[in-house]
């Protein structure tokens, strides 16, 4: 028991040690860990963190400079906002007399800023969230330092680089609470701008609506009893000025958003203007340059007045052909209707002869320097760039307008037209200033009264005028017969106090006289354009200027006008407020889905797919007019460009198809079906046509003969007139066309008479009296064949004896001659050359 208790001591005597240094081992260890210092940074890894925070300040300040400089949106907020202002104040001061073009205008304004507030709404949002991302990384930059107490000492390297850190770090801290803090501004200001946008827009549809619910309503008391708005007129003169004031700001804010109308108007002066300058320059060029006794082809002038058979002199000629391409003042000897023409060939056939010409391609607007037909062209298509702009821009683009077209029709129009015109200049200037006062008194009312009673009569006088001569388009007359209707309604709205009702008529009868007017002058000189460009390709093929334009004229003047009459629509509906009606109605039944079985379709799509076959059918028909091809069959030239003017025609009709294809909106699968079935049926029914499709290209690639080749073919012989898709066309000697399916052209024999040159044999029977030399004769024959310059001089001709007879001797002469379409001319002037030499060589013919 002893030996027990003494072993139990002991072991307790043992383990009370191991016991208190567990029991209390974590209370010392904490104290050395906060006692132990902190573990120097080493220089070379101080120096990559300074290396790494220089490269992460300069980052921040490169995009707190680029993503929030906002210099360009502190320049023009002010301007949208003066804007805006000037919007507001027009809007409250002329309630009572509502302007529905100017409302358009307040509209299609706003709706620019909303977009534009818009934008920079949505700029300034980015810019601050990225100015929020960098401060939260330059906030914890200084984690990656050392703190301020332990860093090195200044007078070190590593302290300096730390203290000039610091100092760019402050700098950047700065930057982007000066940053933070203008976009912060330009956000309050953008937010405020743009709720006053949608504020006002709401006014503008409100004031809309109740200029569509007072049409039946008069805004001020009727002209007999006027003492609501005697005194108006003291302030008209002062609301006029500040309304000019508000729109030339306005107007300087649309021209800065729409700059660009601008650019594509000078580009397309500028292609119209160097277009016509250089064919007329090239036409002049040409015609200067060619000799009267070798003129290629037949040329169309004006001419001396001459009868229609009468023979004009060589030289007389030439200077026809050079007056051709001088506009109808500058052609002194000029005469209506008559033209030189001068045959190709020489000897007799060389004299020119005057028949008469089609007075519509005489050039009525182009000069050689087509300055203002070029400005005539911009802004007859100026208001269809945007249809509801500013008034002051509508009516400085109108003016502009107005006068170019004075300046055409002083040089171009009959005296009695322009006169016309000159007065409806005048009602256009006077109604325009008298209508500028938003809200008219007494007196402004009774002015524009009597100025649109006096615009329309002299309106009516310029329909009858119109009536009875055919100087302009046929649509002007209804325009000018629409002009006196609008007018006369304007005077009885203005009697009855209905005076946004007068200006919206006014309005509307101005721009669509001038510009109906406008658009007739532009059909004429695109026309004239197109005749100028078919010449020069014409002369410079070789080619001459006489041919037949009136097909292709027809065709151009009924496209152009039918393009013009929807332009004007446009621009008419647009002043009467009626545009957005219509285009809403016309959107609706256009893109309105139909179902046929499990195919969707909109009649947009079937109309366009309509419209651009019909295109492309009307472009291959008339692409040849622009390289000098013409349907003149009795022209005598040859025009190598009709082998691959077929392929041009091949090519467009393909791409056309593809487009309109596509335009249908049809699925290309149910496409694929379509075609499939179109195949089967073409391969039981239609053999011969794909034969003689596939028989027309192959005719264009492998070209046996081209446009103006002699063939002959089946017993038929001619010169090629049209090498077709499916038929080709000769012309006879007689005149008639021959009509020969591309598939008998490739499948049977050809003879082509000029595919490698126009050379061709020919003969001359000659009967000789009994008694001569028959040595001097042949020589004689010899060298009156050689003396000619459309006979090949290399070969000499052949002389032969074909018979003998107690009468005489039958000769036959075979010689070559240059061109085969001269060889019935040839003839006879040799025959007539050969007669005259053995008679005067005593050897008598019979």
């Amino acid at each position: 028991m002893r030996y027990l208790l003494f072993n139990l001591l002991f072991c307790l005597l043992l383990l009370s040690p191991v016991g208190a240094l567990q029991a209390a081992p974590a209370k010392p260890k904490a104290a050395v860990q906060k006692a132990r210092p902190v573990a120097p940074i080493l220089p070379d890894s101080l120096a990559r963190r300074i290396e790494r925070a220089y490269f992460v300040l300069s980052r921040i300040n490169g995009t707190a400079r680029r993503n929030s400089d906002t210099q360009d949106l502190s320049e023009d907020l002010p301007t949208v906002e003066d804007n805006l202002e000037t919007i507001r104040e027009n809007l409250d001061q002329y309630g009572d007399v509502v302007d529905v073009k100017q409302l358009q205008m307040y509209r299609v304004l706003l709706a620019d800023m909303q977009t534009r507030l818009g934008d920079w709404r949505t700029a300034l949002n980015t810019g601050g969230k990225e100015l929020a991302a960098q401060q939260a990384r330059l906030d914890t930059l200084g984690d990656q330092l050392p703190p301020p107490a332990d860093r090195p000492p200044v007078a070190t390297a590593i302290g300096r680089a730390l203290a000039r850190l610091a100092s760019k770090e402050d700098r950047a801290r700065q930057l982007l609470a000066r940053r933070r803090q203008s976009v912060t501004g330009l956000q309050t200001r953008v937010s405020e701008g743009y709720i006053q946008v949608l504020e006002l827009q709401d006014v503008v549809r409100e004031q809309m609506g109740r200029f569509n619910r007072r049409n039946s309503q008069a805004e001020l008391p009727p002209l007999w009893r006027p003492g609501r708005i005697v005194a108006a007129d003291d302030q008209a003169a002062a609301l006029a000025r500040k309304s000019y004031q508000a729109q030339r700001g306005l107007l300087g804010y649309y021209f800065t958003e729409h700059w660009d109308y601008w650019v594509w108007m000078v580009v397309l002066a500028v292609s119209f203007f160097g277009w016509v300058f250089r064919n007329f320059r090239a036409l002049r060029r040409n015609a200067a340059g060619a000799p009267a006794a070798n003129a290629p082809a037949a040329s169309v002038a004006p001419t001396a007045p001459v009868a229609p058979t009468a023979p004009v002199a060589p030289a007389t000629a030439t200077a026809a052909a050079t007056a051709d391409f001088l506009p109808v003042a500058d052609a002194a000897t000029a005469t209506p209707g008559a033209v030189a023409v001068r045959p190709a060939g020489g000897g007799a056939a060389a004299n020119a002869t005057v028949i008469p010409a089609p007075p519509e391609h005489r050039l009525h607007y182009l000069r050689p320097i087509p300055g203002a037909a070029a400005l005539l062209v911009v802004f007859s298509l100026a208001p269809f760039f945007d249809l509801q702009p500013p008034a002051a821009y509508t009516d400085l683009l109108q003016l502009l307008l107005v006068v170019t077209l004075t300046v055409l029709g002083w040089r171009s129009w009959p005296r009695p037209l322009f006169w016309y015109w000159a007065g409806i200049v005048v009602a256009f200037v006077a109604l325009n200033v008298a209508y500028a006062v938003r809200a008219p008194g007494l007196g402004m009312r009774w002015a524009t009264l009597l100025l649109n009673a006096g615009a329309g009569t002299l309106g009516y006088f310029f329909w009858r005028y119109l009536q009875s001569r055919k100087l302009l388009a046929g649509f002007v007359r209804p325009v000018a017969l629409l002009f006196v209707g609008l007018n006369v309604l304007a005077v009885l709205a203005n009697a009855f106090g209905r005076v946004s009702l007068a200006k919206m008529f006014t309005a509307a009868a101005l721009v669509g006289l001038t510009q109906g007017v406008a658009l007739s002058a532009f059909v004429r000189v695109v026309t004239e354009a197109f005749f100028l460009q078919v010449q020069r390709s014409r002369q410079a093929g070789g080619l001459g200027t006489r041919f037949s334009f009136g097909k292709m004229e027809s065709a151009l003047r009924k496209a152009l006008t039918a393009v013009v009459g929807v332009l004007w629509l446009m621009l008419f509906t647009a002043n009467l407020n009626l545009y957005n009606l219509f285009y809403r109605l016309i959107e609706r039944t256009l893109t309105a889905p139909h179902q046929l079985g499990s195919t969707t379709f909109t009649l947009g799509n079937v109309l366009l797919f309509f419209g651009v076959v019909l295109l492309t059918v009307q472009l291959q028909k008339y692409v040849g007019y622009f390289f000098g091809e013409t349907d003149d069959e009795f022209s005598v030239e040859t025009d190598r460009k009709g082998s691959w003017m077929v392929a041009i025609r091949l090519g467009i009709l393909a791409v056309g198809l593809f487009i309109a294809t596509l335009a249908s909106g049809l699925p290309v699968d149910k496409i694929a079906i379509v075609l499939g079935a179109l195949g089967v049926g073409i391969g039981l029914g239609l053999q011969n046509i794909i034969n003689n499709l596939v028989s027309g290209v192959i005719l264009i690639f492998e070209r046996p003969f081209q446009v103006g080749d002699y063939i002959e073919v089946k017993g038929q012989t001619g010169r090629v007139k049209d090498i077709g898709i499916r038929a080709s066309k000769l012309i006879s000697q007689a005149g008639s066309e021959i009509i020969l399916p591309n598939g008998d052209l490739l499948s049977n024999h050809v003879i082509n008479w000029t595919l490698s040159n126009n050379h061709i044999r020919t003969e001359l029977a000659l009967n000789l009296g009994p008694d001569i030399d028959l040595d001097e004769a042949r020589q004689i024959i010899s060298e009156e064949i050689l003396k000619n310059p459309n006979t090949l001089h290399k070969v000499a001709p052949e002389i032969l004896l074909n018979n003998v007879t107690v009468t005489g001797y039958d000769l036959k002469a075979l010689f070559w001659i240059n061109n085969i379409r001269q060889e019935q001319a040839l003839k006879s002037e040799l025959l007539a050359g050969i007669y005259q030499r053995l008679t005067q060589a005593g050897i008598a013919m019979r």
